[in-house]
């Protein structure tokens, strides 16, 4: 299984197709685009052999299917609702951004069934809708009336949250009197001209969306003043109902409007006749012959599980379930206890003793019981479930064939995933240096990626997970409450989105640490700007002082001039497990220290062999992946530090040293309570020496040096950086378990061990100091 696909089993040979549910699969026009698609497959098979870690590619198809490389099994869930193009790359490839106007008829005639496929008919458009587009819905019948009422009647942008408040309001419509179209086209004309005048919005396309089962006039005078000749608005008109008679009217609003006209007569066939405006919005870019590229908003792979409203409940109910049975428990457990008391009573106990203690016993019982749970759930914690996240990049395929005619025919959409991690491998966290990161937004403000984008609740996705916003993880220390921005990182935001380069210095910030368990303040300095050919802007917050200076020391490993495998021996050393030393395509490791293994014995090669065993990674965007490719800044730092930090070479620069190693270990070091002791430096290289026997191994708690491998990336890393600043070279901070007092009240019998750190400098004044 290729980890880059996890968790599906794949076939590189061919594609899979994936036909949507409301798609009747043996269509003609859906076999004659399965059958053309094929030829997809050679520039798939292409794409992959010049770059071997490309992730999903794909061929959206106008028709309804979905054509995946490389070929998996598609996941069986009843019922199937995946469809390919309502998704956010489909829809912002095939259409521009666009300010969309829904007019709900709310009149008498609108109800029962009527009433339910309009409601279904705008779900449906808002699941069309992307964080570009502008949107807002007004019922009309003898009056006007927004249906989200907090919106009024404005547009506003169509994210989660907004998408959300849209669809619960849907649930409260009420239908009464007749219908008052003209008010409804003149106020959703004169909102998209004030909105259009106000530069706010996509400064794109415009479009009405009219919801009716009939319209007694065409209101051409309504048209002809507002939108001819140039027609800036497009309107959309979805007749509701079979048994309709004004059917003329409703298609010539349409027609005449350059847009489309569709009569909704099923609940069946709602999501297909919905999706027929996104082709006519699209005919702009069609006719250009244009393929613009688009980048999506950060999201998580289908696999993963969201948290709805339902779910929450669920949960919340389940919670509520166990905590009843847990109670109805330990009262049984009482009462038994009192009926055992009584027993000896009536034997010749004594009464009052007795029933104190069961007394006792029904208020301390149940709470020493939960204590105990609490230490055995917060004891151990389980490594917090991450989440692959990703973003697309995608284009709009169509007929390029000659045509006199002009006829605008948008075939699909082609895009790939690119995980987010891919973005990320382009400001290492060991050349940005310790407490220092890197983040990504989109034109919208939006987080790509950043320390503080915490996109799982437990181990479901958030509902807004991808529109958290810059602002709201970029935390000034001052004293404004929740959401008064400041203009600091307003200004920063602001300069990002219009992709401008710039920078920010010794902003005062606040951190949070160790899931919010610990918070510290720093002086941050921002430099950011545009990522080219996509819709991104890159920055990076480095702290101050110690930040901004860098510390450089590698070994030319190629020159062989000693056996570095000597310092790596033993299994006393760990690497940071989510660094690329070195990549192997063609090989695959159980460890990270397994690679960093390989790579030593093939630069230890004998000279008479092929020496093509590995190379540098260039840097030129042409990449050779027939060998293994390393990091070579990255690795000859790593074996500098195994070098540096080898006992050997300290015994062998401190001879002094050496008489102290003939001194019993376990007398020096039982005698003051350490148990493990270790290094880790800027080049994730952790080296540790356990000092406990045999017998205390067997401790539950987990090893140091198991839980702690990621160096610069662990608390006790960053807690000791950060403590140095306030204090002097020598001081060591302690960090004690949470737990430690539940344990102590659950009368739990495991060791708590304390770990104690210090960081290490360079140079002599602390401005000038780095690790």
């Amino acid at each position: 299984m290729d980890p880059n696909f996890h968790p599906f089993g794949v076939n590189f040979s061919q594609s899979a197709v994936h036909v949507a549910t409301n798609i009747y699969g043996k269509a003609p026009p859906v076999l004659n685009a399965i059958k053309w698609s094929e030829g997809m497959n050679s520039r798939f098979r292409n794409n992959r052999v010049m770059d071997p870690f490309i992730s999903w590619q794909f061929f959206c198809s106008s028709t309804g299917f979905l054509r995946v490389f490389p070929a998996l099994k598609w996941l069986q869930q009843e019922p199937d609702m995946y469809e390919c193009r309502t998704r956010p790359w489909y829809v912002q490839a095939a259409a521009s951004a666009k300010d969309v106007v829904i007019l709900l008829d709310g009149s008498g005639s609108m109800m029962g069934l009527r009433k339910e496929i309009a409601r279904t008919v705008i779900l449906n458009i808002l699941d069309t809708l992307t964080d570009n587009d502008y949107v807002t819905i007004l019922r009309f019948s003898d009056v006007m009336e927004p249906v989200a009422p907090c919106f009024g009647e404005n547009l506003v942008q169509a994210n989660a949250q907004n998408i959300r408040e849209f669809k619960s309001n849907l649930n409260k419509l009420e239908t009464t009197n007749i219908a008052n179209f003209t008010a409804a086209l003149t106020q959703a004309f004169e909102m998209l001209q004030k909105f259009n005048r106000s530069k706010m919005g996509s400064q794109c396309n415009q479009a009405i969306m009219l919801i009716t089962d009939g319209a007694p006039y065409t209101y051409e005078e309504i048209f002809r003043r507002y939108n001819w000749p140039n027609i800036p608005v497009r309107v959309f008109t979805y007749l509701i109902g079979k048994e309709v008679t004004d059917t003329r009217e409703v298609n010539w609003m349409a027609c005449a409007n350059r847009g489309y006209y569709t009569h909704v007569t099923t609940l069946a066939e709602v999501r297909e006749q919905v999706q027929k405006y996104i082709p006519v919005m699209g005919r702009p870019i069609v006719l250009s012959r244009k393929h613009p590229i688009i980048w999506t908003s950060v999201y998580g792979a289908i696999t993963e599980l969201r948290l709805t409203d339902w779910l929450w409940a669920e949960r919340q109910q389940a919670q509520f379930r166990k905590l009843i049975l847990h109670r109805n428990l330990m009262s049984k457990k009482v009462e038994q206890y009192r009926a055992a008391a009584y027993e000896a009573d009536a034997d010749g106990g004594v009464v009052e003793d007795s029933a104190d203690y069961a007394g006792d016993a029904e208020d301390y019982t149940p709470r020493r019981t939960a204590r105990s749970l609490n230490a055995m759930s917060v004891r151990r914690p389980q490594k917090q479930k991450t989440v692959a996240l990703y973003t697309t990049v995608a284009a709009p395929v169509f007929n390029t064939s000659n045509d006199t005619a002009g006829t605008a025919n948008l075939l699909g959409v082609v895009g790939i995933d690119v995980p987010i991690k891919e973005f990320q491998k382009h400001a290492q966290p060991f050349k940005l240096g310790v407490n220092a990161y890197s983040f990504m937004i989109n034109k919208n403000g939006h987080l790509l990626f950043h320390p503080d984008l915490r996109p799982l609740h437990a181990d479901m996705l958030k509902p807004y997970y991808s529109n958290v916003d810059l602002l709201e993880v970029e935390l000034l220390d001052n004293e404004n409450v929740d959401r008064i921005f400041t203009h600091v990182f307003t200004e920063i935001r602001r300069n990002m989105i219009n992709g401008r380069r710039g920078w920010m210095e010794l902003l005062p910030v606040r951190i949070h640490m160790d899931s919010m368990k610990r918070v510290v303040t720093r002086r941050h300095n921002y430099q950011y700007g545009s990522v080219p050919d996509s819709g991104f802007s890159f920055g990076i917050a480095v702290p101050q002082p110690y930040g901004s200076v860098e510390i450089l020391g590698e070994v030319q490993v190629q020159s062989r001039e000693e056996d570095w495998r000597q310092y790596f021996q033993g299994d006393n050393w760990r690497v940071h497990p989510d660094w690329e030393y070195c990549v192997d395509i063609h090989k695959e490791y159980d460890t990270p220290e397994m690679v960093i293994r390989d790579f030593l014995d093939r630069v230890m090669k004998d000279s008479s062999q092929p020496s093509e065993s590995y190379k540098w990674k260039p840097d030129s965007k042409r990449q050779f992946y027939n060998t293994m490719v390393c990091d070579k800044e990255l690795v000859q730092s790593l074996v500098f530090d195994a070098k540096v930090t080898s006992p050997a070479k300290i015994m062998a620069r401190q001879p002094s040293k050496q008489l102290y190693s003939h001194v019993s270990k376990d007398t020096t070091f039982k005698s003051n309570g350490i148990v493990v002791t270790f290094v880790a430096t800027r080049s994730g290289l952790l080296r540790f020496t356990d000092h406990r026997s045999e017998d205390e191994k067997t401790n539950s708690e987990k090893p140091f040096y198991d839980v702690n491998t990621r160096a610069i990336d662990d608390l006790f890393y960053k807690r000791a950086v950060d403590f140095y600043q306030i204090s002097n070279d020598t001081a060591f901070i302690y960090s004690v378990p949470f737990d430690a007092g539940t344990r102590y009240a659950a009368e739990d019998s495991s060791t708590v061990y304390v770990t104690g750190s210090r960081a290490v400098f360079l140079g002599t004044e602390k401005r000038h100091q780095q690790l």
